[in-house]
């Protein structure tokens, strides 16, 4: 892709950009991606110019997401500058611009946590990843893993929305505490509709009683209670009141020297939270092993994002464990049986997406699975363009249905354990 032409105007935002260039989501679509004055910043949050909640200067949107309650939706971001990742948050409120209720004294409920690696995990985290890119609106940004366990590369995640939720309008927020820099806080917030929810006004207890999301390095406010979570060493902070659901990608590491406001709720390192199954974001299936009267748990492990729609469950899957984020179950019959033998690491690096890289224009809409290479490569849509990617050992991208499935006869290593043991088998899966 050739290098835009500066003009005097571009040089003088180029470099604007680049001593300010954190990150921004830019899935689901967030208030000012796009349009109103000031466009949304990848400014940290610092009670001046960029408030909580949702920097709170502009609220414009050109799109309001649907997301349906039970399902997943797809999460990324946009962004030059990625502080060695961080730990993250993921939460709603039906506290909206349009009801006027949105603000400092809003409660967002936390629906996923993720403990390090958000929204990037580095070889060398001191350095940010090169950003060659440029979003539609000039900000800087770079090259996107199209999953959520790539390295060296921007992730983008799924997350589940919990089938409890109150349809209409709502809105969806991503909340960031960086690992490397100062000790910030950032906010995005999209507007949402949402539906396929129980959720009632007079029926919102579940919803309720998720907790609020964790605050903190944010200055003085009468309204918000808050602390800091360090004094600037690098530190994966280990998020209090996490909530039901959520991954842990990078172990938290305690803070050396505790300033005199730090937040004392943070919990130890040690003290890692435990998070409930999820079926659409982890499937684990039970099996009977080969010459074994035992019950075995058998996970096909796949590295791709895999779209909602082939993630499909049945009478005979029985989520058992959280072992990975993203899988494919087979709707055919497993035999295991081989030799043991150690699995490939298919993970993608940022040497795997397009030569030099080359980025392609998309023919999808925005968030969607474009398939490339005749199935052999892959990459989400983001603002029409596209970077390519190899799908994982044994499938290919369909490019009819636009969804990740296993390749005919694909050979998956898959891991299983009987009770405590874990042992590596191959396994055959017969499609």
């Amino acid at each position: 892709m050739s290098p835009p032409i500066l003009t005097t105007g571009l040089v003088a935002l180029y470099l604007v950009s680049s001593i300010q260039a954190h990150m921004v989501m830019n899935t689901p679509e967030p208030y000012g991606l796009h349009s109103g004055n000031p466009l949304l910043q990848v400014n940290p949050l610092d009670g001046i110019t960029y408030k909580y909640p949702c920097q709170s200067n502009n609220f414009d949107h050109t799109t309001s997401t649907v997301m349906e309650a039970g399902s997943v939706t797809n999460v990324n971001f946009t962004g030059g500058a990625q502080h060695g990742g961080g730990s993250c948050q993921f939460s709603i409120t039906y506290d909206t611009p349009e009801n006027q209720q949105l603000n400092e004294r809003t409660k967002f409920k936390t629906i996923y946590t993720i403990i390090g690696g958000c929204p990037a995990q580095f070889t060398d985290e001191m350095n940010n990843l090169d950003a060659p890119y440029r979003d539609a609106d000039q900000r800087l940004d770079t090259v996107h893993c199209g999953d959520d366990s790539g390295m060296d590369c921007v992730r983008s995640f799924r997350v589940p929305l919990p089938k409890f939720l109150k349809n209409g309008p709502a809105v969806f927020a991503w909340t960031w505490f960086n690992k490397i820099g100062n000790r910030e806080m950032y906010m995005n917030c999209a507007p949402i509709n949402i539906t396929g929810g129980t959720g009632t006004d007079n029926d919102m207890v579940e919803f309720n009683s998720l907790p609020d999301i964790f605050i903190a390095n944010y200055p003085n406010h009468p309204e918000i209670a808050s602390c800091v979570t360090g004094n600037g060493e690098s530190q994966v902070v280990n998020i209090p009141s996490p909530g039901r659901y959520g991954r842990i990608i990078e172990k938290p590491v305690d803070v050396k020297s505790k300033p005199s406001n730090y937040c004392s709720n943070i919990p130890p390192a040690t003290a890692l939270p435990t998070f409930e199954p999820n079926p659409q974001t982890s499937i684990v299936v039970d099996v009977q092993p080969s010459g074994s009267a035992s019950s075995a748990t058998l996970v096909i492990v796949s590295s791709t994002v895999i779209p909602t729609s082939i993630m499909g469950s049945s009478s005979s899957v029985n989520v058992t464990h959280f072992l990975t984020s993203t899988v494919i179950v087979a709707t055919g019959t497993t035999t295991i049986g081989a030799p043991a033998m150690t699995p490939t690491n298919t993970g993608v690096t940022s040497s795997t997406h397009g030569d030099d890289g080359e980025v392609f224009p998309c023919t999808k809409q925005e968030g969607e699975l474009e398939c490339l290479g005749g199935g052999l490569q892959y990459g989400l849509c983001a603002h029409g363009w596209v970077i390519p990617q190899p799908v994982a050992m044994g499938t290919i991208c369909d490019t009819t249905t636009g969804t990740i499935v296993l390749a005919p006869g694909a050979v998956k290593w898959v891991r299983y354990g009987v009770e405590r043991e874990k042992k590596l088998k191959r396994a055959v899966v017969a499609v």
